[in-house]
């Protein structure tokens, strides 16, 4: 039988139990002030940074890599993305000491941008930035329209910046998308006077809203309407509440999260508030 004599954890570890001990802290020490960040070839704290190697080519910093940034549009739009965040003060082993991944790429702007109004630098033509488009503004009224409900951003940007933004369908006032979804011409005025026209163009006004009318509301309506044109639309859908209604609106110039139909780039679907029936406020239409 085999024994053992003495202190087993002294033969097991022996005199070398100390060395061990600190080089094993020291490790666990390094692993906790550089955690995986150099593994990388650069701070977790530059993830989504831009970086130059000084001879004009820019890189982003992303998943361990990094990758080349193909143009100047693409260059701000990361730039406006990531915090502002840039650092050209990188040596170059600094910089092509990290793993080279695929072409940075980015969206037509940034998120944050969404509903802003851009020009190109220089020009007055106005466009609406939303679903990763622009859209033209055709007229003053409805550009102020828009500037008052988006926090009044206005942007000059360059052609490098302007050009990435795919152009889709014009920004319309709500009567214009009511004409265009009905094929209809001449279209002109307030919406508040739109009954007369509707009227000599196969309409007929109705006591009640149905899912499909045209739906007309006096700027005496209150909140939520132009108080000197009024506003015009579709009606989507209708719910009775008693003594009132209820009503979801599709229509231009309105509000709410936009999509392009007929070609107008500024639809959208939006519930109003509940009104009394019946109200001298709205008028509905049907043909």
């Amino acid at each position: 039988m085999n024994r053992i004599y003495g202190n087993p954890r002294r033969i097991a570890l022996g005199p070398r139990f100390p060395i061990l001990t600190v080089f094993m802290l020291l490790t666990l020490f390094l692993c906790w002030i550089a955690p995986a960040a150099y593994a990388s070839g650069y701070p977790n704290s530059d993830e989504g940074a831009i970086v130059g190697d000084g001879d004009g080519a820019s890189f982003q910093l992303h998943g361990g890599q990094r990758h080349w940034i193909p143009d100047t549009g693409t260059y701000w739009t990361i730039y406006f993305m990531n915090g502002e965040r840039a650092w050209s003060n990188w040596s170059k082993s600094q910089v092509y000491g990290i793993p080279e991944g695929s072409w940075a790429t980015a969206p037509a702007y940034p998120p944050a941008d969404e509903g802003a109004i851009i020009h190109l630098d220089g020009t007055t033509a106005a466009y609406q930035l939303s679903n990763g488009t622009k859209h033209w503004i055709p007229d003053t009224s409805t550009y102020w329209s828009i500037y008052n409900a988006n926090g009044n951003r206005d942007y000059a940007w360059g052609s490098d910046r302007f050009s990435r933004v795919p152009t889709g369908a014009p920004v319309c006032q709500c009567v214009t998308f009511v004409a265009n979804y009905f094929s209809l011409s001449g279209a002109t005025g307030d919406a508040k006077d739109m009954g007369s026209y509707l009227s000599t163009h196969g309409f007929h006004q109705v006591s009640a809203p149905t899912p499909g009318a045209v739906i007309i509301f006096q700027p005496s309506f209150g909140s939520g309407i132009n108080q000197s044109a009024g506003h015009i639309g579709l009606i989507a859908s209708v719910v009775s509440q008693g003594s009132q209604w209820s009503l979801t609106v599709r229509g231009a110039n309105q509000g709410g999260n936009l999509f392009t139909q007929d070609n107008c780039g500024n639809v959208s679907l939006v519930v109003f508030r509940s009104y009394p029936k019946p109200s001298n406020s709205v008028s509905y239409w049907v043909r």
